[in-house]
């Protein structure tokens, strides 16, 4: 005799269920996910950030390792990136990282400058610029990072996540969130702006 009911217990649920003068059960293990914050939904439609499935107090690593070493394929996936984890000088730096210990990473490597962005329901607001600049003719690899709910995502494109309507800046100031077509404006906006 051949019984089709199913039953769910805390962590399990059963896939095929035989009663017979003895009940034989095969059960699957149900892998328990949390659910992380996500972007709200008025940034996640623009598809400028990059959302990695992390951890908050990791999220930081994870969206300089997504710039450093970008993946072309399942990019959101924390696991892409762990074998780059060496790449990245972390000591005496705790995490989640407040802002105030961004100057210290950007001491540690040298060779990356990070701005942050914050949003607040109708718009951006700069939370840190980066004070790394050209040395010894390096210049160094600078990324955007958008910091929202406690989590940080990955700016892959500053002109699509700040424009409106789908209207391309060129550049854009992070003192005060302008944009700005012309380079040439650009730079003599930047001496005056950040002066």
């Amino acid at each position: 005799m051949l019984s089709t009911n199913c039953f769910c217990t805390q962590t399990y649920v059963c896939l095929r269920l035989f009663v017979f003068s003895t009940r034989v059960t095969y059960c699957k293990k149900i892998i328990m996910v949390k659910m992380l914050p996500k972007l709200p939904r008025c940034i996640a439609n623009k598809r400028a950030c990059l959302w990695i499935n992390c951890l908050a107090k990791l999220s930081f690593i994870y969206a300089c390792l997504a710039h450093l070493h970008p993946v072309v394929r399942n990019a959101s996936r924390p696991k892409q990136y762990d074998s780059h984890f060496a790449d990245l000088n972390l000591t005496s730096l705790t995490f989640p990282l407040p802002m105030k210990e961004v100057p210290r990473f950007e001491k540690q490597n040298p060779t990356i400058a990070v701005n942050i962005i914050g949003y607040s329901k109708t718009h951006f607001i700069p939370l840190y610029r980066s004070k790394n600049i050209v040395k010894e003719n390096v210049k160094p690899t600078t990324l955007t990072l958008l910091f929202v709910n406690k989590h940080f995502y990955l700016v892959r494109n500053v002109s699509r996540l700040l424009g409106k309507n789908g209207v391309a800046s060129s550049h854009y100031c992070f003192h005060c969130m302008c944009s700005i077509r012309c380079t040439r404006k650009f730079k003599y906006h930047q001496s005056l702006c950040s002066a």
